[in-house]
């Protein structure tokens, strides 16, 4: 028998761990490479959460062998059959997912990349787009790269094909 208490610590931390790693990456550039990682260890969890939902299934029908189970809705049989069948579909959306992941980081395998060192702390001219709140160069109209210091903090924007210059630069 498992430790009920346990288990739901540890689905916790998972949670917890995924709401940490997407308040870190928002609202940042994500370089190809961090992007790789990061799907590869989703590609991998999503093959847990497989495993976990069959062990889920085939669990929840033998409780109704091991347990006197109630439920106040329908018969217990019928609702361990219902979700059973849910727990199958979620299987194959995550299968899904996995493959689109894979997709994911083939598209970005050959990446690298550079810090790129900030000139100037002016600005250049941009325009919001407020559908989504990005900013793009305006002779471009290519998103905008975030430039910052050695030490994080953001000092401008930049558009990445070089159209247009910050103000001082040569």
């Amino acid at each position: 028998m498992f430790n009920n208490e346990a288990v739901i610590a540890n689905a916790k931390t998972m949670w917890q761990a995924a709401e940490l790693i997407n308040a870190e990456l928002e609202g940042s550039s994500t370089p190809g490479p961090l992007v790789y990682d990061l799907a590869g260890f989703a590609g991998t969890t999503f093959d847990e959460f497989t495993k976990m939902f069959a062990i889920l299934a085939t669990g929840l029908e033998k409780s109704l062998h091991d347990y006197e189970v109630y439920d106040d809705n329908r018969h217990p049989t019928e609702t361990v059959n219902m979700a059973a069948f849910g727990l199958g579909q979620a299987i194959g959306h995550i299968k899904e997912a996995s493959a689109a992941i894979g997709r994911v980081q083939a598209a970005v395998n050959g990446q690298s990349y550079t810090a790129m060192r900030a000139t100037t702390t002016a600005p250049i001219h941009s325009v919001a787009v407020p559908s989504i709140g990005m900013l793009v160069c305006a002779a471009c109209r290519h998103e905008l790269v975030q430039v910052c210091r050695d030490d994080g903090h953001p000092v401008g924007w930049i558009c990445p094909n070089a159209c247009t210059k910050p103000e001082g630069a040569a």
